[in-house]
């Protein structure tokens, strides 16, 4: 139940006084040309308050909302990982067994030797996508010796699980993750832009973008990864208080934020998340970077709280790495590196 709420929308539709923090914040979305956010604070493993500024799409008065659906982009790596973790948990998939002897799909020895926990840890070795029509699936270094981040890796994992459970990756996450946290209004599928509740992407320059529709086969030509939907690594679509959900249970799992692949002095990866020391603390995070929306979560798992910030602009990381400064403090590794 979220318990501070605040709309930012033309002045004769307001329906309050808009908070200190969205006072504060709407001048940035103009600067930016990000026509919506919503931020979420997280404290004590709970929702302790939430800002919803702005608008779905540039020139229509429908205001962000708590039921504001969002497209994730990257941050539907996590939620992947948390069902990875528990098809592990249940026996069914083991971590560092080779992906190729439950799906065999590599002719070469060093993607035979890939796992689960290489990619979850982003040490694959795999592009982070592949461009061309008939590019092999192939590792740029040894899995499990260094940092790569790669979509591939979770795409291949996907279809694992898939053999494995004997369901469609979208039913698992229905059936496993979303369902049982209580994410009613979160889907991997496609989203149609009639949705009445879903955020438009825009560009740099605050236009409206157009929808991508997945392309259809066609004869001798593949659908590349990264153009399918669902898909395990980036078709995620969420509101502030279902990803909320997914974050206070998140912090109740410690090895996914066990450090598994170096990426330099203050950060590294762990399972489905990247970790950052600042402060004395542990933090996890990860950003999330589709056309048209930008987004970012920055949390302390230790402590149970963190900061969630969904975009609908080209140009939100601007926005959300100010609002985040302003709520978290200055400093933080993480965006030094994105």
């Amino acid at each position: 139940m979220l318990s501070r709420r605040s709309v930012f929308a033309l002045p004769a539709l307001a329906a309050a006084s808009p908070s200190p923090r969205t006072r504060n914040w709407t001048p940035l979305l103009e600067l930016s040309t990000t026509p919506g956010a919503a931020v979420a604070r997280i404290e004590r493993g709970r929702l302790a308050w939430a800002e919803y500024i702005g608008v779905r799409k540039s020139g229509e008065p429908d205001a962000i909302d708590a039921g504001t659906r969002f497209a994730a982009a990257s941050l539907t790596k996590p939620a992947t990982a948390c069902l990875a973790l528990q098809l592990t948990d249940a026996k069914t998939l083991d971590l560092d067994r080779p992906l190729h002897h439950y799906l065999p799909f590599a002719d070469n020895d060093r993607a035979r030797r890939v796992t689960a926990r290489h990619v979850l840890s982003h040490s694959t070795g795999f592009p982070n996508w592949r461009n061309e029509q008939g590019q092999k699936l192939e590792c740029e270094f040894e899995p499990g010796t260094q940092f790569g981040y790669s979509g591939e890796g979770y795409y291949l994992l996907s279809q694992v699980l898939e053999k494995l459970a004997g369901q469609s990756y979208s039913s698992l996450m229905q059936e496993r993750v979303f369902k049982p946290l209580g994410m009613a209004a979160s889907t991997v599928d496609e989203l149609k832009p009639e949705a009445s509740d879903r955020a438009t992407p825009h560009t740099r320059r605050g236009k409206p973008r157009p929808h991508f529709s997945p392309p259809a086969p066609s004869p001798g030509k593949e659908v590349l990864p990264n153009n399918r939907i669902p898909n395990a690594a980036a078709s995620l679509w969420t509101t502030i208080p279902d990803y909320v959900r997914f974050l206070t249970h998140a912090f109740e799992r410690a090895d996914w934020f066990e450090p598994r692949t170096r990426i330099n002095p203050a950060l590294s990866w762990g399972m489905g998340w990247g970790l950052e020391r600042h402060a004395g603390s542990l933090w996890c995070w990860h950003w999330g970077d589709n056309p048209g929306f930008k987004n970012i979560v920055l949390c302390r798992p230790g402590r149970r709280d963190g900061l969630l910030v969904f975009t609908n602009g080209d140009n939100g990381r601007a926005l959300y790495e100010a609002i985040a400064r302003q709520v978290l403090g200055d400093g933080h590794p993480a965006f030094l590196w994105i």
